[in-house]
């Protein structure tokens, strides 16, 4: 769980558009694999 509130943080702090996209994208991804498993 920790790692997922780190990827959170680092979407919010991250400054480049592309990275950023992945980071929400990741984060999103991870949190429907939690919510099902």
């Amino acid at each position: 769980m920790v790692d997922v509130e780190q990827l959170h943080v680092s979407t919010q702090k991250e400054e480049n558009i592309e990275t950023k996209q992945l980071y929400f994208y990741l984060y999103h991804a991870l949190q429907k694999c939690l919510a099902h498993g």
